[in-house]
């Protein structure tokens, strides 16, 4: 029998046999190495938690890329190749390992553009607290130019919503955006006048972001806010409080 197109007595190509039994194992093997490798199980928690109470849950995706310094080697002789002015060989920085992690972004460090549907939302943001020093050495740039207050007491010029790290160290807020389209991320900051750094996708996702859509709770239909479900019986919980603390001073 010849196949469908083909050439009359033409053999029918095979179909791959799948087994539903390996691909499973496969899956479950890599689910296992993930969570004893990585913190995937703790952050995981964390976003389900703040989305139960705040209504509001993300992860994001990271990429920690190491790379090393090697010799660049000659492709025919494979000997390393050396600098004629220093006599020293010529390097080059190879990446030698790369590790995706899951890491969990409390619900005050998430940033959207406002939409009426997340299909619509073209960047997403998430906030960094860094130190000065952290900033200059990350990103190569000079704050002190910028005017940046570099009193370890005050927290930072522009600390709003500051963590309580704040408390023993000077931290400025540090927002990574993604913009779905130019495919870059940018970081920026009050603390900076200009960009501290743009670079290209540098996931190659096909949705670019580097997080799924985050889990939101009681949105409205034409507004892309989450709202606990706390604040539906707030009054109520009020009333309650107040009645509770009557009985108790009668008492």
């Amino acid at each position: 029998m010849a196949a469908p197109g083909g050439a009359p007595g033409a053999p029918v190509p095979q179909q791959p046999v799948v087994d539903d039994n390996k691909l499973a194992q496969c899956i479950e093997r890599a689910i296992l190495y993930t969570i004893d490798t990585t913190d995937f199980d703790i952050n995981g928690h964390a976003a389900v938690n703040d989305f139960l109470v705040t209504a509001l849950g993300v992860a994001k995706v990271e990429m920690d890329i190491q790379t090393a310094d090697v010799p660049v080697l000659n492709p025919v002789t494979r000997e390393p190749i050396f600098d004629p002015e220093s006599g020293e060989p010529v390097m080059q920085s190879v990446v030698v390992d790369r590790t995706l992690d899951l890491r969990h972004y409390a619900w005050s460090q998430f940033r959207w553009e406002p939409q009426q549907h997340w299909s619509q939302v073209s960047w997403v943001g998430f906030d960094h607290w860094m130190t000065k020093q952290e900033i200059e050495d990350q990103f190569k740039v000079d704050l002190s130019a910028s005017g940046t207050s570099t009193n370890d007491n005050d927290g930072g010029r522009y600390a709003e919503g500051k963590p309580q790290a704040n408390k023993y160290r000077e931290q400025f807020k540090v927002t990574e955006v993604w913009d779905k389209a130019t495919r870059k991320r940018i970081f920026v900051t009050q603390a900076h006048d200009d960009t501290l750094e743009e670079t290209d996708d540098p996931l190659g996702l096909k949705d670019f972001f580097p997080c799924p859509k985050p889990m939101m709770l009681n949105l409205k239909p034409d507004d892309l806010v989450p709202k606990p479900d706390y604040t539906y019986c707030e009054s109520l919980f009020v009333s309650c409080n107040r009645i509770a603390n009557r009985i108790t001073a009668l008492m």
